[in-house]
């Protein structure tokens, strides 16, 4: 089961170049059982090899910043150890609350990633120096707690403040994180929140998986892989919010994916990403049963609108509609059937 959960955390991280742990983590947790803290500390394991093979593969390409690397790597190694141990004074419960947190998060930037410029907010060398060991300490902190790799913070503070190109800030926090994550590993290791057995049947996994998800992505639409794999970390981050998420992604898609210009489908998913989001609110309010069940009409509505207004024609409006409507009535509808029927 190691081998496979490891296959399928390296395909999702291949296809759209996130690191496994966020899908390797609700797995263990969901399918095998496994404690949170020792699902976050096993999933640090399989960093260290990812980043490995990550940064030779990168580096064999010409496409890594040896000096940003080790600057972020000297204040990860540091705090890796203290996000370990913090992770490890938190309860199940709040842990796991973190970890959702954590996943929203990451879906946002996931969708906002093919945006960024290299703006180089951040001028002159010691204040890009600076900036780089603010990211690497609170990258390091994160990683240690959550068992994930650094790529969701570093590359963005790489692309954004100092310009680097987005390639080549991918290859160097690879690398920055290979220190950081043995750190964080070891921490977990000697804290018991490592599964062992597991561990050696997740890295040849996620390591084929990696592989395997890169060459796939090169034939995959990239815009709809990333809005899918954003929404299946929304969803173990916490399905009563995912529905949100996904109305504001709908409210903003057509200047994001850029059809705006096209007025029925624009005006398609800012009226329904709006619904969609009111209703949730509703719910977490703790609304009636009756809104969630009005999700899934607006969720078969947006899989049937490209055809009914007539923008089927525009590849990525159809796209996001379709989508983002499977994803809304399937989570409204599995929310709906746990409700208690009293509500």
């Amino acid at each position: 089961m190691g081998l496979l959960i490891g296959f399928l955390g390296g395909v999702f991280g291949g296809l759209v170049g996130l690191g496994g742990g966020t899908v390797m983590i609700p797995l263990m947790v969901g399918l095998l059982k496994l404690p949170q803290h020792r699902a976050h500390g096993t999933s640090l394991v399989t960093v260290f090899f990812t980043g490995l093979v990550g940064a030779l593969t990168y580096g064999l390409q010409g496409s890594l910043d040896l000096k940003a690397a080790l600057f972020l790597a000297l204040t990860a190694i540091l705090t890796a150890r203290f996000g370990a141990r913090f992770a490890h004074g938190l309860s199940e419960r709040n842990l796991k609350r973190s970890f959702g947190w954590f996943l929203i998060a990451v879906s946002f930037l996931l969708l906002l990633r093919p945006y960024l410029a290299p703006l180089g907010l951040v001028q002159g060398e010691l204040l890009q120096d600076l900036a780089l060991l603010l990211a690497g300490a609170f990258t390091g902190f994160l990683s240690g707690m959550m068992g994930v790799g650094g790529g969701t913070i570093m590359v963005p503070a790489m692309v954004l403040l100092l310009g680097m190109p987005q390639h080549t800030a991918q290859g160097t926090s690879l690398l920055a994180m290979v220190p950081a994550s043995l750190v964080g590993a070891h921490t977990h290791l000697r804290l018991g929140n490592v599964d062992r057995d597991l561990a050696l049947g997740l890295v040849p996994g996620v390591l084929v998986g990696t592989f395997l998800g890169g060459e796939l992505a090169h034939v995959l639409p990239e815009g709809a892989l990333r809005l899918v794999f954003a929404a299946v970390l929304v969803w173990p981050g916490g399905r009563y919010w995912a529905n949100l998420v996904l109305g504001l992604w709908l409210v903003l898609s057509p200047w994001i994916l850029g059809f705006s210009g096209t007025s029925s489908a624009t005006w398609n998913a800012v009226l329904l990403g709006l619904a969609v989001g009111l209703l949730s609110l509703l719910h977490l309010q703790g609304g009636p049963l009756w809104e969630e069940w009005a999700n899934v009409v607006l969720g078969v509505w947006l899989i049937l609108s490209p055809w009914i207004l007539g923008f089927s024609g525009e590849a990525d409006a159809t796209w996001n509609a379709v989508i983002v409507g499977l994803l809304v009535g399937l989570l409204a509808l599995s929310v709906a059937r746990e409700k208690p029927k009293t509500a």
